[in-house]
Formats: C-alpha cells, sequence, structure tokens
C-alpha cells in the first residue's frame, strides 16, 4: 500500500540520521506540525528543538517530495517494507514501549505481525546441551502455532530460529543493523531461511552496518513484539539480560529455561527469580501459562535418558551422570561433585579412554556424540 502523504512526512523525519521517536515527540510539543515543519525550512532552525546543525542541514536538504518518493521507491524494490509508527502495518505492542522505533524496516514473506510471540534469547556461547535445550523449546512453541523472535546472533537466538524453521514454521529475526545486512556472516543460510518463512525487522535504514551500539536497543525490539520471552543459557553479564530488563519494564512475561542441571545457569536463574520470571522445563509449561490451545500429536515427547554404561565404577558413573546434564569445565566438576582434582583428572580421561565422554572447546567435556 503506497505510503500516505502524512506518513510520507513522518518517514523524513524518523528517517534522518541521529533523529528519534524523542525528537519526533518534542516536535509536537512545540506545537509544530510535521507538514509546517517540511513546508517550512526556516521553523528547523528553531533552537528549542535542540537539532545540530549536521540535523538541519540534512533535514532541508531531504525536504522534497520527489527525492523522498524516489528514496522509498528503491527501499521497496528491493523487497523491504517501511512502517512508520503511525502506519496500519506498525506493531500495536511496539507502542507499549517506552522508546518505540520512530520506524521499522521489514524483509521476508511474512507481512503481518502474528498475534501469539514468544521471544526466544540467552548467550552467544552456549553449551551442547543449552543449546538443544532452546532449539527444542522453540521447535514445540512452533509447532504450537507460537512465532519464535529472537535477533539472530550465534548461540542461544540462532538455535531459537532453527528450532521453528525445522519444524516448517514462521519465525522473526530483529537486527541491530540494516534489514539487509546478514549479520554475523555466518548465519547467511539461517537468514535465507527466515526471509523465506518469517520476517527480518530493524529500526536502522537499509545499509547500515552493525554497530555495538545498536544491539542494546535491538533487544527493546525482541522484548516490545512479544507476550513473554524466555531466557535460556545465559551469564549474568550477558547481553541477553538487556532484553529480559526490557521485557520486565514493558510488563511483559519473564521465563528462565531451568533443565534442573545444575550447571553455571543458576545464579543466573536465581537473579531472574527475584525479577518474577516463571522457570519452565519445557513448552508445555509455557503453553499452559497462557491458556494456549495444545494441539494434539504434535508436542514432542522427551528423550529417554541414554542407560549408564556398564564397567564404571562409582565415582566415574557419578561423574558420567552429570554429564549426562550438560557440558561442565574440570573446575566446575571438581566444586559440583567435591573431588580432588587428581581424581577428577583420572577419572575423565578413563571415560574419554572408553569413548564415551570428549573434551571440548573452553577445556569442557561433555558426552560424547
Amino acid at each position: 500500500m503506497p505510503m500516505t502523504v502524512k506518513e510520507l512526512y513522518w518517514y523524513w523525519l524518523a528517517s534522518t540520521p541521529g533523529i528519534g521517536i524523542a525528537s519526533i515527540f518534542r516536535v509536537a510539543q512545540m506545537g509544530f506540525s510535521l507538514e509546517e515543519l517540511f513546508t517550512q525550512p526556516r521553523l528547523i532552525e528553531n533552537n528549542t528543538l535542540h537539532f545540530s546543525e549536521q540535523i538541519k542541514h540534512d533535514l532541508k536538504s531531504r525536504a522534497n517530495i520527489s527525492l523522498l518518493l524516489e528514496e522509498v521507491d528503491k527501499i521497496e524494490r528491493a523487497g523491504i517494507c517501511i512502517r512508520t509508527a503511525i502506519s496500519p502495518g506498525y506493531p500495536q505492542r511496539l507502542k507499549d514501549l517506552w522508546r518505540p522505533p520512530a520506524i521499522i524496516y521489514t524483509y521476508g514473506k511474512l507481512q503481518n505481525f502474528p498475534p501469539k510471540c514468544i521471544g526466544i534469547v540467552g548467550s552467544r556461547y552456549t553449551s551442547r546441551k543449552g543449546a538443544a535445550a532452546a532449539r527444542e523449546l522453540a521447535s514445540t512453541l512452533a509447532e504450537q502455532g507460537i512465532t519464535i523472535v529472537s535477533g539472530m546472533a550465534r548461540g542461544i537466538d540462532t538455535q531459537g530460529h532453527w528450532g521453528a524453521l525445522e519444524v516448517g514454521a514462521q519465525t522473526i529475526a530483529v537486527l541491530g543493523c540494516g534489514a539487509d545486512i546478514i549479520y554475523p556472516k555466518e548465519n547467511a543460510e539461517l537468514y535465507a531461511q527466515i526471509c523465506e518463512n518469517g520476517m527480518i525487522v530493524s529500526e536502522y535504514a537499509p545499509g547500515i552496518k552493525p554497530n555495538p551500539r545498536h544491539f542494546p536497543l535491538r533487544n527493546r525490539i525482541i522484548a516490545g513484539l512479544c507476550q513473554g520471552v524466555v531466557l535460556g543459557e545465559a551469564g549474568l553479564r550477558s547481553g541477553a539480560i538487556i532484553t529480559i530488563n526490557y521485557a520486565c519494564d514493558t510488563n511483559r512475561d519473564i521465563f528462565v529455561l531451568n533443565k534442573g542441571d545444575g550447571g553455571g545457569n543458576q545464579e543466573t536463574i536465581h537473579k531472574l527469580n527475584a525479577m518474577g520470571a516463571t522457570e519452565v522445563c519445557d513448552a508445555h509449561e509455557i503453553l499452559q501459562y497462557y491458556g494456549w490451545e495444545i494441539k494434539q500429536n504434535t508436542v514432542k515427547q522427551q528423550k529417554e535418558k541414554p542407560s549408564i554404561p556398564v564397567g564404571l565404577d562409582f565415582f566415574q558413573t557419578e561423574l558420567y551422570n552429570l554429564l549426562l546434564k550438560g557440558d561442565f569445565s574440570m573446575q566446575q566438576i571438581i566444586d559440583l561433585l567435591g573431588k580432588s582434582a587428581s581424581e577428577v583428572s583420572m577419572a575423565l580421561t578413563m571415560l574419554e579412554l572408553k569413548g564415551l565422554i570428549e573434551k571440548l572447546p573452553g577445556n569442557m567435556f561433555g558426552i560424547k556424540g
């Protein structure tokens, strides 16, 4: 649908570098209409608007309907949809944010924002167990018609998106760069699949490269689009905690995925509990929390745990049982099992020789295969 003149004025202001929703509100509070500002460039010089000289220059140089129409046409011909905060297709949930994006760009087959969305976020550096848990959660929710929203970052984000895609469901990725930019590069295939089966969302204009300052702001959009956000495996300093804070500030539900492995995620779980988070171990609990109907014969059954190999002594069995719950460093194993470094080292060596476990990057140990 073509932009209205009013939307075009909004696009003119919102797409000018350095202008955000606060600036637009300031214009309105001073009694200016966007049409007045657009058609009377001298008003841009008003010092109470607090525009920098560069912003004033950019606004004046772009205050041209024909130029703006060319800009919009170029973006739309690339398949990217422009949604201003006053456009019909702008998601209502984002308006709950303290500072909603003044404009968003969307790309992909999914044209409308679904009614049921759950965010899944977590650490970029996750254990195999944490990655598998996030992917399983996403798959099961997606099978039930829930759209998974995340940030396409390495680790838990990536697993959340793939979990939805592997069951043929749609997913939404919110980027900290232009919607036409693939970041990280290793997720090129994931980006392509999301475009085919979901939506890419960004508040940054096409061509804008990733910037560390963009990602915390990107996280507020992830929280804003969802009824609730699930934190997978993540440390207290993980950027995913920023998303959780935004979810909390916006009265979104907070869930923390707790598989009961006793690993390094426990400190984070305790913090989120203090924030009012709900612990969940599977997708069923989230569906029940909202009272969403559970479609029969689609929710995956939990896999049976592997049986304990024969021929292990008591401590080797204890250690093997621990590693069934996730990947752990040698120091974590020492702390959790209360054994000396030499005892743990010997037991790890024996389990490795038996082909039952393997050493992983970062001096971690996990079940082989």
